[in-house]
């Protein structure tokens, strides 16, 4: 089994929206976001995503984080194998 995590970098300040007359910076600039690989596709697609928190809500797009991103892939593999007994 493979897994991604895509590792994207804050470039403009994104908001918790809280009600329609309050919200407060959430991610800032230069934070990272982990994601995974449903996730980041549908943000390189164009998508808005939105990310329910305590007390309210997280919107961003592709245009929230610089361009270039990271990932982490990790291969896990299950087997078996003898201990010797008889």
């Amino acid at each position: 089994m493979k897994h991604t995590e895509y590792k994207l970098t804050v470039s403009n300040p994104i908001l918790e929206i809280v009600s329609p007359d309050l919200s407060a910076v959430h991610y800032k600039i230069g934070s990272i976001i982990a994601l995974d690989a449903d996730t980041y596709n549908e943000l390189k697609k164009g998508n808005t995503i939105t990310r329910y928190t305590g007390v309210g809500l997280v919107r961003f797009t592709k245009k929230d984080f610089e361009n270039e991103v990271r990932t982490i892939t990790v291969t896990v593999e299950e087997g078996s194998v003898k201990l010797g007994n008889r």
